[in-house]
């Protein structure tokens, strides 16, 4: 029984692991975007409803 919940663990983390790796993708590209928006040259900062979600 112990060694069932730790495999139960040992998975639990595995799908956590692997959930956090597909979400940083996408989290990368959005900090891009709003990383490009907020210092963009020459061009008057956007304070729009994309900036603040």
């Amino acid at each position: 029984m112990t060694l069932q919940e730790i495999f139960q663990a040992e998975n639990t983390i595995m799908l956590l692991e692997r959930s956090i790796m597909a979400k940083e993708g996408p989290l990368k590209v959005a900090q891009t975007r709003l990383e490009c928006r907020t210092w963009r040259p020459n061009v008057e900062l956007c304070r729009d409803a994309p900036q603040f979600k």
